[in-house]
C-alpha cells in the first residue's frame, strides 16, 4: 500500500507531465499558426536566428529563392544560413548584397532595430524590384525576420509619375504658353515659367514685383482687363480673355489669357493660367479685315457682277445686282431663274460641265430684261474638288448697241460702196464702152473715105487700124474693170457661179503662166444674203488675187464645204507664203480688207502660213447668222436673215 508521500509524488509528476504535454501541444498549436501566416502571406518571409541560420520561410520566399538560384526548401532547420548567402554574394562584388549582408547581421546581433533595402533583381524577360525589410525576433536568443516585398509596379508608377512631370515641367518652359500663378486679391505673380521673358523682355524677377500687372497693361486695355478679371473670378471658374501689354523696348504685344480660379473651404485662393502671345494672330487678322475691305470695296466699285454659286446651284453671294433686281430676289436663287429660257439652259448646262470638270466656261446670255451679259464661270477648287463656282457677269449691253449701230453703218457703207461700184461699172459698160464702140465704127466709115479720096496713100490705112486697135483694147479693158467694180454675175446667179467664172477669166488671162486653178463645191452649199455672198466674193477674191500676183502659186484650190451650222471657204496656194508675223500684225490695206468685210458678216477669218509653203485662207460662215440652207435662191431679196433689213436700204442706194 503506497504512502501519502508516494501518491503525493505521483500526482506531481502527472502533473508536470499534463502540464509539459499542454505546452508542447500550445507550442505546436504556435508553430503551426505562425506556420499557417507565414504561408497565406504574399510576402517573401524568412525567420533567422542570432548567427544567421534560416529557421523557417514561407512558400512565397521558396518560390523567390528558387528564382534567385538559391535552393533552400530542403535544407531549412538543416544549417543554411542566409547571412553566408549574401557573404557569398558580396565577395562576387555584389553591391546590394554587401549592404544587405551587413544590416541583417545588425539586426539579428541586435544592435538596430530595423533595416530597410530597395533592390533590382534583374530576370531574363524583366527586371523587378524589391524591399526588403528585416526586424528584430522578438525572443530572448535573439534572431530577425526577413521579408521582401515586390515593388516592380509602385516602381513603375514612380517612374511614370517623374516622367510625367518631368515632361510636364519641360512642356511649361519650352511652349510658347506662360504659365502662370497669382494671387487673388493683388494680382501679384507668384509663379512664372522662365521663358517669359522672351515675352515682353523682361526679368524673371521683375514680375514678382507689385502690381507688375496692372502698371504693364495697355492704357486703352487696362481698365477693361481689370473689370472683366475683377468680375470674372467672383463667377467662373475658368475664363479668357485677349488683351496688350507693353513690352520692354515699348511695343505692344497681344496676349490671350487663359485663368482657372482656384476655390478653397474660404473662397478664392488663387488665379492660375496661362499667357499666349497672339501678336502675329492679330496682325493676320487685321491685315486680312483689311484685305477683305479692300476686297469689298473693289467688288462694290466695279461694273461687272460677282456671284458665288454652291453645287445646288444658288446664289449665296452678289456684291450688286443688276437693274431690275434686288439682292433679297436673287439670293438663294438659281442664276438661270433671272435668264431667258434659252440663255438660261445654257447657262445650267455651263455650271455643271464646270462641277464636273474644274475648267471655266464662258458664254454670252440674255436676262429677262432683255440685257446683254457675257458671263465667265471660274471653278472654286477646295481640297481637291469644286467647292462653289465665282460667276462673272459683264453687262455688254450698250457695247452690243454700239456693235449693231457699228454693224448697220458699215453695211450701209458697204451697200453704198457696192452700189457705187455698180453704177460705175454700169457707166463704163454702158456708157464709156458703147461711146468706144461708136468711135471704133466712126474709124471703119473714116478709112473708107480715105481710101476713096486718097487711094495711093497707103499709111493712112495703117495708122486707122492702129487707132481701131487701141480702141478696142481700150473697150475690152474697161469691160474687164466693169466686171471687176460689179461682177453682175454673183447679183444674179450667186457666189459659187461668180468664183467660177472668176476663175474662168483670170486662167485664161494667166494661160501663158500656167497657174492651175481648183473648185470643190459641196452640193449643199447654201446661198446666202447679197451682203453675205458679196463679203465672201470679195475676201475670196482679195485671197486668190494675192496669190497670183504676189506669192507666184503655180496652183490655187478653192473649197466650198457646210458642216453642220458653219458653211467654210478654204482658199488654198502652193506660193512662196508669208511671214506669220507679219500676217497677224499687218495693217496692209488688203489684209484689213479681208478682216473688217469677214467681222461684218460675223464670220470668222483665218490665215496659215510658212515661208515657201504656201498659204491657207479659211473663212468660216455661221449659217445661222444668214438665211442658212434652204432659202431663196437667185433674185428673193425677202429671205429670211438679219440681213433682209439692210436689202431694204439697198433699195435707197439703188
Amino acid at each position: 500500500m503506497m504512502s501519502t508521500d508516494s501518491i503525493s509524488l505521483v500526482s506531481d509528476r502527472s502533473e508536470r507531465d499534463g502540464t509539459r504535454k499542454r505546452a508542447e501541444e500550445a507550442l505546436l498549436e504556435s508553430e503551426n499558426l505562425n506556420r499557417a501566416i507565414l504561408s497565406s502571406l504574399d510576402t517573401h518571409v524568412a525567420v533567422l536566428d542570432r548567427q544567421g541560420k534560416i529557421i523557417s520561410v514561407n512558400s512565397v520566399w521558396n518560390d523567390f529563392a528558387r528564382d534567385n538560384g538559391v535552393t533552400c526548401e530542403d535544407r531549412v532547420g538543416s544549417g543554411l544560413n542566409y547571412l553566408e548567402v549574401c557573404r557569398k554574394a558580396a565577395d562576387a562584388g555584389d553591391q546590394v548584397a554587401q549592404r544587405a549582408l551587413a544590416g541583417i547581421k545588425d539586426v539579428c546581433e541586435g544592435s538596430s532595430e530595423y533595416f530597410r533595402l530597395e533592390y533590382p533583381c534583374h530576370s531574363p524577360t524583366k527586371q523587378r524590384w524589391f524591399l526588403m525589410l528585416v526586424t528584430p525576433l522578438k525572443r530572448s536568443e535573439g534572431g530577425a525576420v526577413v521579408t521582401h516585398n515586390d515593388i516592380t509596379g509602385r516602381k513603375r508608377a514612380d517612374k511614370a509619375l517623374r516622367d510625367s512631370k518631368e515632361q510636364f515641367q519641360r512642356l511649361v518652359e519650352t511652349t510658347n504658353a506662360i504659365a502662370w500663378e497669382a494671387d487673388v486679391e493683388t494680382w501679384s505673380f507668384t509663379y512664372v515659367s522662365p521663358q517669359v521673358t522672351k515675352l515682353l523682355g523682361y526679368e524673371t524677377a521683375e514680375w514678382y514685383e507689385k502690381d507688375f500687372w496692372v502698371r504693364h497693361l495697355h492704357p486703352e486695355d487696362r481698365q477693361f482687363a481689370i473689370d472683366f478679371c475683377t468680375e470674372s473670378s467672383k463667377h467662373l471658374s475658368e475664363y479668357e480673355f485677349e488683351y496688350r501689354m507693353i513690352a520692354a523696348n515699348g511695343q505692344s504685344v497681344w496676349l490671350r489669357d487663359l485663368v482657372s480660379v482656384v476655390r478653397g473651404k474660404d473662397g478664392l485662393t488663387a488665379l492660375r493660367g496661362y499667357l499666349i502671345d497672339i501678336t502675329d494672330r492679330k496682325k493676320a487678322e487685321a491685315s486680312l479685315r483689311d484685305s477683305e475691305e479692300r476686297l469689298r470695296n473693289l467688288l462694290e466699285n466695279i461694273p461687272d457682277h460677282v456671284l458665288i454659286v454652291d453645287q445646288l446651284g444658288k446664289i449665296g453671294y452678289i456684291n450688286h445686282t443688276a437693274p431690275g433686281f434686288t439682292r433679297e430676289q436673287v439670293l438663294g436663287k438659281h442664276l438661270s431663274t433671272f435668264l431667258q429660257p434659252e440663255s438660261g439652259a445654257r447657262a445650267e448646262q455651263c455650271l455643271e460641265n464646270v462641277f464636273k470638270s474644274g475648267t471655266t466656261c464662258d458664254l454670252e446670255a440674255s436676262d429677262v430684261n432683255s440685257r446683254s451679259y457675257r458671263i465667265r464661270y471660274v471653278p472654286v477648287i477646295q481640297d481637291g474638288a469644286v467647292a462653289s463656282v465665282l460667276v462673272v457677269g459683264t453687262d455688254i449691253t450698250e457695247q452690243k448697241r454700239t456693235e449693231k449701230s457699228r454693224r448697220h453703218l458699215a453695211e450701209r457703207l458697204a451697200f453704198a460702196r457696192e452700189d457705187e461700184r455698180r453704177s460705175l461699172a454700169r457707166q463704163l459698160h454702158d456708157e464709156a464702152c458703147q461711146d468706144l464702140s461708136a468711135a471704133s465704127i466712126y474709124l471703119e466709115q473714116l478709112g473708107v473715105k480715105l481710101n476713096r479720096s486718097l487711094p495711093e496713100d497707103a499709111s493712112f490705112s495703117g495708122d486707122l487700124s492702129k487707132v481701131k486697135g487701141l480702141v478696142q483694147l481700150t473697150q475690152d479693158t474697161l469691160r474687164q474693170t466693169a466686171r471687176a467694180l460689179h461682177p453682175s454675175i454673183l447679183e444674179h446667179y450667186g457666189l459659187v457661179t461668180a468664183l467660177r467664172s472668176f476663175t474662168q477669166e483670170l486662167s485664161m488671162l494667166t494661160h501663158r503662166s500656167r497657174v492651175v486653178f481648183e473648185m470643190d463645191v459641196a452640193p449643199d452649199f447654201p446661198r446666202f444674203d447679197r451682203m453675205v455672198e458679196t463679203s465672201s466674193y470679195r475676201i475670196v477674191q482679195e485671197a486668190i488675187t494675192n496669190a497670183f500676183k504676189h506669192a507666184q502659186a503655180r496652183r490655187i484650190s478653192i473649197k466650198l464645204s457646210l458642216q453642220g451650222k458653219i458653211a467654210t471657204i478654204v482658199v488654198q496656194d502652193d506660193g512662196r507664203g508669208i511671214d506669220y508675223t507679219a500676217v497677224t500684225a499687218s495693217h496692209g490695206i488688203g489684209l484689213a480688207a479681208i478682216r473688217e468685210r469677214a467681222e461684218l458678216i460675223g464670220a470668222k477669218i483665218e490665215i496659215s502660213t510658212k515661208v515657201d509653203q504656201g498659204t491657207r485662207l479659211t473663212l468660216s460662215i455661221p449659217v445661222a447668222e444668214t438665211n442658212g440652207m434652204g432659202g431663196a435662191r437667185t433674185g428673193d431679196s425677202k429671205r429670211a436673215s438679219p440681213w433682209c433689213s439692210t436689202n431694204a436700204h439697198d433699195d435707197r442706194f439703188s
